[in-house]
């Protein structure tokens, strides 16, 4: 088996990231991927994700993203506003 080339750029996307699994995936990718670009991390509520802000402010890499992934427009407005790289 062949090992992959390391990748040049890492852009991550995490929906539900202020809480539960979300969050947890959050702290292990800052901790053990290394290069990420943009860790996107996706929540209804932004203002209200205090450990996101707190991380966002720590790392660079992480960009809190207003989302709702049940509302169609909610995706299409995200999609435009932060994706668009």
């Amino acid at each position: 088996m062949t090992s992959l080339a390391p990748l040049k750029s890492v852009n991550i996307l995490i929906t539900g990231a202020n809480r539960g699994i979300g969050i947890g995936l959050v702290r292990e990718i800052l901790k053990q991927v290394k290069g990420v670009n943009n860790l996107f991390a996706g929540c209804r509520n932004p203002d209200e994700a205090k450990e996101l802000q707190t991380l966002s402010s720590q790392n660079p890499s992480v960009k809190i993203v207003k989302i709702d992934v049940s509302s169609d427009e909610s995706i299409r407005v995200a999609a435009v506003s932060y994706f668009a790289f």
